[in-house]
């Protein structure tokens, strides 16, 4: 059995991930790409989206897009317009594949890999995302 998912007939300038993990995102770069393409296929789909280019556009990421997020985090980070968020005091190596914020329990798991303890943390990229929200 085939499910068509619906069509999008509702116009919006820009869809922002709020989601508790990276499947919002996901999603909304499916559709995304889907209504751009005549004949998409989830091949090529997947290759763009790895690229992080073609199914980001026209607007880029997000800070929300590919973090593990509690709501409770996703209101307080409103509430606080990302304060905190880039305390290196408040942020610890889980794993060596990810980051996590101590109070927050934001986890940064894919832009981090084979990180090390100690070693300072490159999270420049997530000030620019939350910048644009």
């Amino acid at each position: 059995m085939t499910i068509t998912p619906p069509t999008m007939t509702t116009q919006f300038d820009r869809m922002i991930s709020l989601g508790v993990d990276c499947r919002v995102r996901y999603q909304i770069s499916r559709r995304l790409y889907e209504s751009s393409r005549s004949n998409p296929n989830d091949f090529a789909f997947h290759t763009d989206l790895f690229s992080q280019q073609a199914v980001t556009q026209p607007h880029g990421a997000f800070f929300f897009d590919w973090l593990v997020t509690p709501m409770t985090a996703v209101l307080e980070t409103g509430r606080t317009r990302f304060a905190d968020c880039f305390d290196y005091e408040s942020l610890k190596v889980a794993t060596p594949s990810i980051v996590e914020h101590k109070r927050l329990g934001i986890k940064y798991v894919h832009n981090f890999h084979d990180l090390i303890i100690d070693q300072p943390l490159d999270i420049e990229e997530y000030k620019m995302q939350s910048s644009k929200i």
